[in-house]
């Protein structure tokens, strides 16, 4: 958390070029079968978190880093990027965002995480289905009966038993579910994925070498 902490200090616009250097950053763990960048997952968070505080600096983000890396088949670089790209959505729908959505790798899980980040769940749905994102009958945006709790962490989102018996079938995901069940619990209230989740932690199968802030910067 150290590095979430200091690239998101308010009042410090110069964070963002720290943020989009750590997302091309070489920083490599693990073997051939398992090539994984945990500096470029920490500025992808990081980004997430300043636009979520700061939303005045929303125009100094590194849009059109962000939109490239968005598609990447790393769910763990492409989880929080996806987020971003919801945020940018809600501010403007533009082109490179929409295209952004429909790389290679495009999914419906990948773009209703992109949704998620959307405050407002009927301008989601509105957005989804103008731009063909999601279809009109797709579960995740379902208009059915609301299961979503009374209270809920994030501004509520009216989950339908059909959105919610989707969400559920996610689970075992390997892609990018984990963090769209974790988004979804704090849109809803439900519980969808253990309450111990937080999506910016580093996953891997082997174990991490413990490492310092400074070492993962290359400041030794």
């Amino acid at each position: 958390m150290a590095l979430l902490d200091l690239l998101t200090y308010p009042g410090y616009p110069p964070a963002w070029v720290a943020i989009e250097k750590g997302l091309s950053n070489d920083y490599v763990v693990g073997d051939t079968k398992e090539n994984l960048y945990p500096v470029r997952y920490a500025a992808a968070w990081a980004l997430v978190h300043r636009i979520s505080r700061h939303p005045v600096e929303h125009k100094l983000a590194p849009w059109a880093s962000i939109k490239e890396a968005a598609d990447h088949i790393d769910p763990q670089l492409a989880a929080p990027l996806l987020l971003a790209l919801g945020a940018q959505l809600a501010v403007d729908c533009d082109a490179g965002t929409l295209e952004a959505l429909r790389g290679a790798n495009a999914s419906d899980v990948r773009t209703a995480l992109a949704l998620s980040m959307i405050d407002d769940r009927g301008v989601a749905r509105e957005l989804a289905i103008q731009h063909g994102l999601l279809a009109t009958g797709h579960p995740f945006i379902d208009e059915g009966d609301d299961v979503s709790a009374a209270d809920a962490q994030l501004p509520r989102w009216p989950l339908s038993s059909c959105g919610r018996a989707w969400l559920l079938f996610l689970q075992d995901g390997t892609d990018v579910e984990s963090t769209l069940l974790w988004m979804m619990a704090k849109r809803t209230g439900l519980t969808l994925i253990d309450d111990k989740f937080e999506p910016w932690q580093f996953r891997r199968k082997d174990a991490l070498p413990i490492m310092t802030f400074a070492e993962m910067f290359g400041m030794e």
